[in-house]
């Protein structure tokens, strides 16, 4: 089933002959190949301030941002950030948003410019990263047989929502209640690990925005290719199953779901994705886990060795009039 976001952009795709449909656009430069991505945050769709603060959406802003480069297996270089601000949002007010901008970029990259405006909207944030590569990771390169891949632990984005937003009525150790808490509202984007998977023979890679099903459906889409995935095989982020028990749902359905985790899903041969995991894990501790295969035809999920619709893992669609 594609989702009215895909029908619009497909809709593009027949009006521009130019490819769209990866995370970054590919423009051939000098010094190789430069990557080039934006992506808005506008409040009340991506946050809401009622439980984010300013400073968790400058960073989450720059980190959902950014994770784009990552998932083409780029080295980011900089990021330009244009803000439409409400009436009533002043100096205060912008520091903060700024604070949490500057504690992403401290780490990661340099702020090469952007703009401020006002609007009679709601808060709207603009990030365009820059970034190279010397051989960009596509959508589109899986291979039947691949091995799926997935870096670090799902669910916890989605589960943090749950809390954040009251649906949630169970007992939760205050540690695991803050770090899921954290994960929603400051998502940490694999900057460092995309890069390095970038210096594998990966045939495609794509982060986790709208969640594990949809995301990995892309890469399948993009491929011609089916998939084979055993979703028990997902790590469950800290805390996860006790959110998802609680609100009666099961607790690897609520991790496929999840977006805004900002993992990374790639595919590889498995000997590729062995090496990979390796590296990954002696350089950042980040764990890498083979959840199913890509397959010539067919859309095949299952959970403990059973069968179950897709439908029951289509994550985060926007939705259009």
């Amino acid at each position: 089933m594609v989702s009215m976001e895909f029908k619009l952009i497909n809709l593009l795709r027949e009006k521009f002959p130019h490819y769209l449909g990866d995370d970054c656009a590919v423009i051939s430069s000098p010094k190789g190949k430069l990557l080039l991505t934006t992506d808005e945050l506008v409040q009340d769709v991506h946050f809401k301030l009622n439980y984010c603060s300013l400073e968790d959406v400058g960073y989450k802003s720059v980190s959902a941002g950014c994770s784009d480069i990552a998932a083409m297996g780029g080295e980011l270089i900089g990021v330009l950030i244009a803000i439409a601000i409400p009436d009533g949002f002043g100096e205060n007010e912008l520091s903060m948003l700024y604070s949490g901008v500057e504690k992403f970029c401290r780490c990661n990259c340099e702020i090469l410019g952007g703009n401020i405006s006002r609007t009679d909207g709601k808060l709207h944030i603009v990030v365009s990263a820059v970034g190279s590569a010397p051989r960009p990771i596509l959508r589109s390169g899986a291979k039947a047989d691949d091995f799926i891949y997935l870096t670090g632990t799902l669910g916890g984005a989605l589960a943090g929502y749950f809390l954040l937003t009251n649906r949630f009525s169970g007992d939760i150790s205050p540690i695991q209640r803050d770090m899921l808490s954290v994960r929603h509202r400051k998502p940490r984007s694999r900057i460092n690990e995309g890069k390095l998977i970038g210096e594998f023979e990966v045939n495609s890679m794509i982060d986790i925005s709208d969640g594990f099903y949809s995301d990995i459906m892309h890469i399948a889409e993009e491929s011609n290719l089916g998939i084979n995935i055993e979703i028990d095989e997902i790590p469950l982020y800290p805390g996860v199953r006790t959110v998802a028990d609680n609100l009666g749902i099961e607790p690897h359905i609520l991790a496929a779901r999840s977006g805004e985790e900002y993992e990374l899903i790639f595919t590889a041969p498995e000997k590729i994705g062995n090496k990979v995991a390796i590296a990954l894990s002696e350089q950042f501790d980040t764990p890498v886990t083979p959840v199913g295969k890509m397959t010539r035809t067919g859309i095949n999920i299952n959970l403990e060795g059973k069968p179950i619709s897709p439908n029951e893992l289509i994550g985060w669609e926007h939705k259009f009039a």
